[in-house]
């Protein structure tokens, strides 16, 4: 296998990872299990107030792109990472910018994430993400550096579209300055949870996806969310629910409305994946979550590094379950062994 060479862009946060407290027990701390419990507790606050305390499991980088940067390149990639990362030799981003080959744009957001049993609230304050736009990226890195970047690399990420909400300028500057058409590039786009932008908004983007698709291979990777909100734009009825046949309908149809190469949607039991033809995997869910902020962008890392070997989607799924599971399971990221491993129990 050769050595994968891969640019991502174009978000960053710190991110601080930690649990709501329910009641202590003792000294022990005894955590808020469910969203829904969460939830009840602060709509029991409405008139009055309250006082919910957060124990902090860890503080680390953030933000779908250095997550999935720092994944690919511990299974093995070459990675080349471009975003908000801030003073990179001040602060927390000081070693994944060494190792990633790393340019910042500007300040990293910051996210608090509440983790639970059974999903997680992400708490965002944006500061310089929300304003990256292609000036800001020509400003750190001027066009003929960009397009010599991205001569070497092979695979161009473009993730967290739903809080850059200024990248479309972005992908206009890299299809009309950057990109040489007559290169072999994939694309890969990633969502982020779109709830908060407009029909209006996601149908630019399926606009978007086909011209890169028209350069190149394109691959869209979703979660369950996600691609209920692309079936609703492309204005499919279906109602996508956690099991094989409405998943692997839903990818099929997604797939034929944009016309890109591959769409993977991934939940939490099951990932299933289509280009002519479409898969289904399971047999990798953690029932005890150490983590589950970035399982997402894990589960991307593992599908885009398998697939750049072979096109092969049955073995990608695989390899995206595999290092999520470890993921969530460990809090740390997997090398290609650690991966393959997981792998060989499951199947």
């Amino acid at each position: 296998m050769g050595r994968k060479n891969i640019l991502i862009g174009f978000d960053g946060f710190i991110d601080t990872i930690v649990r709501a407290v329910d009641y202590y027990d003792g000294d022990n701390k005894v955590f808020i299990r469910f969203i829904d419990q969460f939830g009840k507790r602060i709509s029991a606050a409405a008139g009055r107030s309250a006082n919910i305390e957060l124990d902090i499991v860890c503080k680390k980088i953030g933000g779908n792109g250095p997550i999935l940067s720092e994944a690919l390149r511990l299974l093995g990639a070459t990675t080349t990472y471009i975003g908000t990362l801030g003073d990179v030799h001040e602060n927390i981003f000081k070693t994944f910018a060494q190792k990633n080959k790393a340019i910042s744009v500007g300040m990293p957001g910051e996210t608090r994430a509440i983790e639970f049993d059974d999903g997680k609230i992400l708490l965002g304050e944006m500061h310089d993400t929300a304003k990256i736009d292609a000036d800001s990226i020509c400003s750190a890195c001027n066009k003929n550096m960009l397009r010599e970047i991205v001569s070497k690399n092979e695979l161009l990420c473009f993730v967290n579209w739903t809080m850059l909400p200024r990248m479309h300028s972005i992908f206009e500057l890299f299809l009309t300055d950057i990109i040489d058409v007559h290169a072999a590039h994939t694309f890969f786009f990633d969502l982020a949870d779109p709830s908060k932008r407009t029909k209006e908004d996601i149908s630019k983007l399926i606009n978007y996806i086909q011209r890169f698709s028209r350069i190149g291979p394109s691959i869209l990777g979703l979660n369950l969310s996600e691609a209920q909100h692309i079936l609703s734009v492309l204005g499919c009825q279906d109602k996508v629910i956690e099991s094989e046949d409405s998943m692997l309908k839903c990818a099929r149809l997604i797939r034929s409305g944009i016309g890109c190469k591959v769409v993977f949607i991934h939940a939490n039991t099951m990932s299933v994946g289509c280009d002519d033809n479409a898969v289904f995997v399971t047999g990798y869910f953690s029932e005890h979550p150490k983590v589950s902020t970035g399982a997402g962008d894990h589960f991307n890392a593992g599908f885009l590094f398998d697939y750049l070997d072979n096109q092969n989607i049955k073995s990608a799924l695989h390899m995206g379950s595999a290092v999520a599971k470890y993921y969530v399971e460990h809090g740390d990221s997997p090398d290609e062994m650690q991966a393959r491993s997981i792998i060989q129990r499951a199947i």
